[in-house]
């Protein structure tokens, strides 16, 4: 029987149509699966550099946020002293570790009294890692030696995912005023004497710069406004290609502390 045209073209198709077919649709199978991955890559890359940015800012936040209380006192009586302000008490930095002391009554603690374990707290950086020093018993005041005391301090940064490399403390832009009441007026600037610091990480009152004698506590006023200046430089732990520092993207925040330290003359 003879095979008209239109039985012809039902034959199918011939081997060499059939690989080239299959060719092509593994070429467009492949490029379809670069582009995938490549976008999965991407956004895993993202998500990557996001969380690492969120984590490291949130470090900086929390710092910030427990720094700024130093001084806090539950008793707010006219003429009381404040001892969460006193010298014993201050902020205290060394390297890079930073002690301070606020009436933490809500772990307990004596309304306006320093307890001892309750009511310091600080941060440093230890191999690799941030720590907080979390209320024990023990610690009896913000002097430097708590720093290096290993029983009291918790990890706050996770040495699996971030490696913090540098963490400095300094109190540049606190300010110390002193003034006799006697002859004090705020609109003449001979009757007082104010000073900024512009470098180190002592108080602003007890080390005052060139120029500028420290104030009499026996016959002067004196108000201190603190301020803390966070800097710190952390890499990913498994990516060392994702850095932050103050040279890049500016890992830095400035804490004006919201209470300051006073003193009056004794009567």
């Amino acid at each position: 029987m003879r095979l008209t045209p239109t039985l012809r073209r039902q034959r199918g198709v011939s081997l060499l149509e059939l690989m080239i077919g299959i060719t092509v649709g593994l070429l467009v199978l492949a490029s379809s699966l670069v582009i995938y991955l490549s976008g999965s890559r991407g956004a895993t890359d993202s998500l990557r550099v996001s969380r690492f940015n969120q984590n490291v800012r949130e470090i900086v936040n929390i710092m910030s946020a427990d720094i700024r209380r130093a001084g806090y006192t539950a008793v707010n009586t006219a003429g009381t002293t404040n001892v969460f302000t006193a010298a014993a008490n201050n902020v205290v930095i060394s390297g890079s570790c930073i002690l301070y002391a606020y009436d933490a009554t809500f772990l307990g603690g004596a309304v306006g009294v320093a307890d001892a374990g309750v009511d310091f707290f600080g941060f440093r950086l230890n191999n690799n890692t941030v720590q907080m020093l979390s209320p024990a018993a023990g610690v009896a005041s913000t002097a430097a030696g708590a720093c290096t005391t290993d029983g009291n301090w918790v990890n706050l940064t996770d040495p699996n995912e971030i490696t913090v490399t540098a963490l400095n403390f300094d109190t540049i832009g606190s300010r110390c005023l002193a003034y006799t009441i006697a002859t004090f007026k705020a609109d003449d600037p001979t009757t007082y004497t104010q000073w900024t610091t512009t470098a180190g990480t002592g108080s602003a009152c007890d080390s005052p710069p060139t120029g500028f004698t420290a104030p009499n506590a026996a016959t002067q006023f004196i108000v201190e406004t603190r301020q803390v200046q966070i800097s710190m430089t952390a890499n990913h732990a498994r990516d060392a290609t994702l850095t932050r520092s103050t040279a890049n993207n500016a890992v830095r925040e400035t804490i004006l502390i919201r209470n300051n330290r006073t003193s009056a003359p004794p009567p």
